[in-house]
Protein backbone atom coordinates (compact mmCIF):
# COMPACT_ATOMS: atom_id res chain seq x y z
CA UNK A 1 0.00 0.00 0.00
CA UNK A 2 1.11 3.17 -0.87
CA UNK A 3 1.26 6.24 0.91
CA UNK A 4 -2.43 8.73 0.32
CA UNK A 5 -3.35 11.60 1.29
CA UNK A 6 -6.47 10.33 3.66
CA UNK A 7 -7.57 13.86 3.55
CA UNK A 8 -8.17 13.72 -0.03
CA UNK A 9 -9.54 10.14 0.28
CA UNK A 10 -11.96 11.65 2.82
CA UNK A 11 -12.99 14.42 1.10
CA UNK A 12 -13.78 12.38 -2.05
CA UNK A 13 -16.03 9.76 -0.66
CA UNK A 14 -17.91 12.95 1.49
CA UNK A 15 -18.58 14.54 -1.88
CA UNK A 16 -21.93 12.21 -2.93
CA UNK A 17 -23.12 12.42 0.72
CA UNK A 18 -23.08 15.95 0.86
CA UNK A 19 -25.99 16.22 -1.66
CA UNK A 20 -27.85 13.34 0.03
CA UNK A 21 -27.43 15.15 2.77
CA UNK A 22 -28.85 18.54 1.64
CA UNK A 23 -31.81 16.85 0.68
CA UNK A 24 -33.07 15.99 3.49
CA UNK A 25 -31.49 19.00 5.50
CA UNK A 26 -28.86 17.54 7.47
CA UNK A 27 -25.90 19.72 7.88
CA UNK A 28 -22.52 17.56 6.72
CA UNK A 29 -19.83 19.37 8.48
CA UNK A 30 -16.05 18.38 8.22
CA UNK A 31 -12.95 18.89 9.88
CA UNK A 32 -10.11 17.75 7.84
CA UNK A 33 -6.15 19.07 7.90
CA UNK A 34 -5.40 19.76 4.12
CA UNK A 35 -3.25 16.74 4.63
CA UNK A 36 -2.59 13.68 6.68
CA UNK A 37 -0.12 11.00 4.70
CA UNK A 38 -0.68 7.37 5.55
CA UNK A 39 -0.12 4.22 4.65
CA UNK A 40 -3.64 2.53 3.71
CA UNK A 41 -4.83 0.47 0.63
CA UNK A 42 -7.02 3.61 -0.29
CA UNK A 43 -9.80 1.47 -2.25
CA UNK A 44 -10.65 -0.87 0.92
CA UNK A 45 -10.43 2.12 3.40
CA UNK A 46 -12.67 4.07 1.21
CA UNK A 47 -15.28 1.28 1.30
CA UNK A 48 -15.12 1.08 4.89
CA UNK A 49 -15.49 4.82 5.65
CA UNK A 50 -18.07 4.97 2.49
CA UNK A 51 -20.25 2.43 4.19
CA UNK A 52 -19.48 4.72 8.00
CA UNK A 53 -20.68 8.03 6.12
CA UNK A 54 -23.65 6.04 4.58
CA UNK A 55 -24.69 4.82 7.51
CA UNK A 56 -24.28 8.09 9.51
CA UNK A 57 -26.27 10.24 6.70
CA UNK A 58 -29.35 7.19 6.68
CA UNK A 59 -30.12 7.26 10.40
CA UNK A 60 -29.86 11.02 10.86
CA UNK A 61 -33.32 12.79 11.41
CA UNK A 62 -33.89 15.94 8.80
CA UNK A 63 -32.60 18.82 10.07
CA UNK A 64 -29.67 16.91 11.81
CA UNK A 65 -26.02 16.96 11.60
CA UNK A 66 -23.22 14.41 11.00
CA UNK A 67 -19.60 15.76 11.43
CA UNK A 68 -16.77 14.14 10.37
CA UNK A 69 -13.29 15.01 11.88
CA UNK A 70 -9.87 13.85 11.75
CA UNK A 71 -7.35 14.97 14.08
CA UNK A 72 -3.76 13.72 15.62
CA UNK A 73 -4.33 9.78 15.03
CA UNK A 74 -8.02 9.34 15.12
CA UNK A 75 -10.67 10.01 12.89
CA UNK A 76 -14.27 10.11 13.81
CA UNK A 77 -18.23 10.04 12.23
CA UNK A 78 -20.63 11.43 14.76
CA UNK A 79 -23.89 11.77 14.07
CA UNK A 80 -26.86 13.06 15.72
CA UNK A 81 -30.00 10.30 16.15
CA UNK A 82 -31.45 8.31 18.75
CA UNK A 83 -28.87 6.25 20.50
CA UNK A 84 -28.34 2.33 19.74
CA UNK A 85 -28.86 0.40 23.26
CA UNK A 86 -26.02 -1.23 24.85
CA UNK A 87 -27.85 -4.65 23.64
CA UNK A 88 -28.11 -4.00 20.16
CA UNK A 89 -24.82 -2.12 19.94
CA UNK A 90 -23.45 -5.90 21.20
CA UNK A 91 -23.85 -7.39 17.74
CA UNK A 92 -23.76 -4.17 15.58
CA UNK A 93 -20.72 -5.56 13.63
CA UNK A 94 -22.25 -8.75 13.46
CA UNK A 95 -23.34 -9.80 9.70
CA UNK A 96 -27.05 -9.15 8.56
CA UNK A 97 -27.76 -7.49 11.99
CA UNK A 98 -30.09 -4.32 12.22
CA UNK A 99 -31.28 -2.76 15.17
CA UNK A 100 -34.94 -2.81 15.64
CA UNK A 101 -35.63 1.06 14.64
CA UNK A 102 -33.56 0.12 11.55
CA UNK A 103 -36.35 -3.27 10.75
CA UNK A 104 -39.22 -0.57 10.42
CA UNK A 105 -37.51 1.62 8.01
CA UNK A 106 -37.49 0.81 4.16
CA UNK A 107 -33.89 1.77 3.84
CA UNK A 108 -33.28 -1.48 1.94
CA UNK A 109 -30.51 -2.11 4.33
CA UNK A 110 -29.24 -5.82 4.35
CA UNK A 111 -27.63 -5.38 7.69
CA UNK A 112 -24.01 -6.32 5.68
CA UNK A 113 -22.56 -2.36 6.30
CA UNK A 114 -20.79 -2.58 9.71
CA UNK A 115 -19.99 -6.01 8.90
CA UNK A 116 -17.98 -4.92 6.04
CA UNK A 117 -16.75 -1.97 7.86
CA UNK A 118 -15.39 -4.26 10.16
CA UNK A 119 -13.77 -7.01 8.33
CA UNK A 120 -11.73 -4.41 6.27
CA UNK A 121 -10.74 -2.77 9.28
CA UNK A 122 -10.20 -5.42 11.44
CA UNK A 123 -7.98 -6.79 7.65
CA UNK A 124 -5.87 -3.18 8.12
CA UNK A 125 -5.08 -3.74 12.06
CA UNK A 126 -6.78 -0.53 12.74
CA UNK A 127 -8.70 -0.27 15.91
CA UNK A 128 -12.25 1.48 15.90
CA UNK A 129 -15.70 1.41 18.28
CA UNK A 130 -19.02 2.65 17.60
CA UNK A 131 -20.35 4.12 20.48
CA UNK A 132 -23.43 6.64 22.00
CA UNK A 133 -22.68 9.91 22.72
CA UNK A 134 -24.54 12.70 24.84
CA UNK A 135 -23.97 16.06 23.52
CA UNK A 136 -25.64 16.02 21.02
CA UNK A 137 -27.51 12.96 21.49
CA UNK A 138 -26.25 10.37 18.66
CA UNK A 139 -24.05 7.72 17.78
CA UNK A 140 -19.67 8.36 17.52
CA UNK A 141 -18.01 5.94 15.38
CA UNK A 142 -13.78 6.30 15.74
CA UNK A 143 -11.28 4.73 13.38
CA UNK A 144 -7.86 5.68 15.58
CA UNK A 145 -4.67 4.91 12.90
Amino acid sequence: STKCNLSDLILNVCEPYKLIAATHGINLKLDIPQEYRIMIPQKQFSRAFSNIIANAVTYTPNEGSVFVCLKEHTLTVENECIPIDKQQLAHIFEPFYRPDYARNQNDGGNGLGLYIVASILDSLKLSYSLEPIQKPLGMRFTITF
